[in-house]
């Protein structure tokens, strides 16, 4: 069985719904939105491609026997107005504007 990081990687870089368990959430705390269910968090990641072009970089890890915590470095680059990340912003403050955010991850197996 594949680890939590591996799984983790090979989600992020090609997301699939066998990586995800049907009771999965998503949660964007900056804009309330959660996302509930595998293909409902596929179609909505495909959905917001379009807004924000996200690049993470993992500075480290914990990997627990069911959890992993992952801290990371990301840059976002708006496309189409503030998206998901900062709804509510005109989208004239941040298209084509480059923003580096630190974030923290989990999850559970």
């Amino acid at each position: 069985m594949a680890s939590l990081i591996d799984i983790y990687d090979r989600f992020t870089k090609q997301p699939n719904s066998d990586d995800l368990d049907d009771s999965a959430t998503l949660s964007y705390i900056s804009s309330g939105t959660n996302v509930t269910g595998a293909g409902e968090i596929l179609r909505h990641m495909a959905r917001v491609r379009s807004e924000v072009q996200v690049t993470e970089n993992v500075l480290a890890y914990h990997s627990g026997q069911t959890s992993l915590t992952l801290e990371v470095a990301a840059e976002c680059k708006f496309k189409n107005g503030p998206g998901w990340i900062a709804p509510g912003v005109d989208e004239n403050l941040v298209d084509d504007v480059v923003i580096k955010l630190p974030l923290v991850r989990g999850t559970r197996r």
